[in-house]
């Protein structure tokens, strides 16, 4: 039986237009890589209460939004280093 390859989670969180989100990348190298595909689309997709916007009434968003919304990946590919 031929051995199965782990879904990537690069696909896994491709924007539907098959265009990467800027930064993703970076964070991506910093999630332990025996995490399955779900799981780190499931962190890139919830909320985060760390990741706030600068908007004075703004709510947590998630990491994916913070990326798409322009900021630093640097910031999450911290977090990510602790995702397990």
């Amino acid at each position: 039986m031929p051995e199965r390859r782990r879904a990537s989670p690069t696909r896994a969180c491709r924007l539907t237009r098959r265009r990467l989100i800027t930064g993703i990348e970076k964070v991506i190298r910093e999630l332990n890589p025996t995490l399955h595909p779900v799981e780190v689309c499931r962190w890139f997709t919830t909320k985060n209460q760390e990741l706030v916007t600068s908007d004075e009434e703004s709510e947590p968003v998630t990491p994916l939004e913070w990326l798409q919304l322009g900021y630093l990946s640097e910031r999450l590919a911290v977090q990510a280093r602790s995702v397990e």
